[in-house]
């Protein structure tokens, strides 16, 4: 009986360090570090300049809308108005994180659109991957959050259909049972890039806008030079990050954290309740 009663012990202690470090410690799970943010454009496709950087369509700003942070965890209904058309790479299937991409100040030289009857008119999907089969792209983003880390932009279809979606990778990193973050900075210093046998410089860009959406259930830990907006199942965050600058995203999911809290209580106490019973064993030996 002696033996059963040490053997449970035992197990009761290992369980209470497990529970500890498994919920209120970060050993499981990976930091956040701060990671860059590039554009750049092509050389050859840039040939004809407007500017003295030497590429051929100035951009003010490149928009990215995080519409799923968390890998297809909620539906079309927490959006809050409906953005733009399908991706003109791939449909959105919900295996990754849905990121959409606007870009300013483009101009329009080729129409995708195709007139069906009167005032009606259908976006000629062949045409366009005909198009990005036989055309370097214009620019590319290097991010974290895109698969492979660069994502090629074909300024004329991004033009045609501005609202365009892709798959992405995870724009935030679990750092702990129940915390997730992302740090990055837009990185404009003067360097360049290859894609595919192709040069690319630094492109000029005058600030990034990114647009967050949080669903209700967390919480946002670090409100510092965030623009918050409350919509139907959550929240709409905003932050411009210009050259050089930084984007620290903290959030904590509320049940997870109770539970967290409810852990990092029980287990000690678990464990030195157990942990008592053997030294006082002990001593009466």
């Amino acid at each position: 009986m002696t033996v059963t009663i040490y053997i449970i012990a035992i197990s009761l202690c290992v369980l209470a360090i497990s529970l500890y470090l498994r919920f209120s410690t970060s050993l499981d799970y990976t930091k956040a570090s701060l990671e860059p943010i590039s554009l750049y454009y092509s050389v050859s496709r840039n040939n004809k300049t407007s500017n003295s950087s030497g590429q051929k369509y100035p951009i003010k700003c490149v928009e990215f809308t995080i519409v799923d942070l968390f890998k297809g965890a909620y539906d079309d209904k927490f959006l809050k108005d409906e953005r733009g058309h399908l991706s003109i790479y791939k449909s959105y299937q919900g295996k990754y994180n849905e990121i959409r991409i606007k870009f300013s100040d483009f101009k329009k030289e080729i129409n995708f659109w195709d007139k069906i009857g009167n005032n009606e008119e259908k976006y000629n999907f062949a045409r366009v991957e005909k198009y990005i089969h036989d055309t370097i792209p214009d620019l590319l983003i290097s991010a974290p959050f895109v698969q492979h880390n660069i994502l090629p932009i074909w300024t004329q279809v991004s033009q045609s259909q501005p609202g365009m979606a892709i798959d992405a990778a995870p724009f935030l990193r679990q750092t702990s049972f129940s915390t997730w973050e992302c740090k990055y900075f837009f990185d404009t210093k003067f360097s360049g890039t290859r894609y595919k046998d192709e040069s690319y410089l630094t492109v000029d860009v005058e600030y990034l806008l990114f647009e967050v959406l949080i669903p209700d259930r967390f919480k946002i830990v670090n409100f510092e030079n965030l623009q918050l907006e409350k919509i139907s199942g959550g929240y709409l965050l905003r932050k411009k990050l210009e050259h050089g600058s930084s984007f620290h995203l903290i959030l904590q999911h509320q049940t997870r954290e109770t539970i967290k809290t409810i852990i990092g209580f029980t287990s000690p106490a678990l464990f030195g309740t157990v942990f008592g019973m053997f030294i006082n064993k002990w001593l009466r030996l």
